[in-house]
């Protein structure tokens, strides 16, 4: 079952997933407050680690985090 819905300009699409299928994806958390910063520890405990965590203020890393961060203007543009 696919879910999709509009977020400003951007399209989000959900469906039925296992954890499991997320190990060899590419994992992008946009905004990390307190929900991406727990969707961050969720993610490393499942022991998936191809994680880019995006957000406009500038981004405070927890220890023992390998990914890709973007902050500031224009984080979005990469995606």
């Amino acid at each position: 079952m696919y879910l999709k819905l509009k977020y400003n300009e951007l399209y989000l699409i959900y469906h039925s997933m296992k954890l499991s299928q997320l190990q060899h994806k590419k994992i992008a958390i946009l905004g990390f407050g307190k929900e991406g910063q727990s969707t961050l520890r969720f993610l490393q405990k499942q022991g998936i680690v191809d994680i880019t965590i995006l957000d406009a203020k500038t981004i405070c890393l927890p220890d023992g985090f390998h990914g890709n961060a973007l902050s500031g203007a224009g984080y979005l543009n990469t995606l």
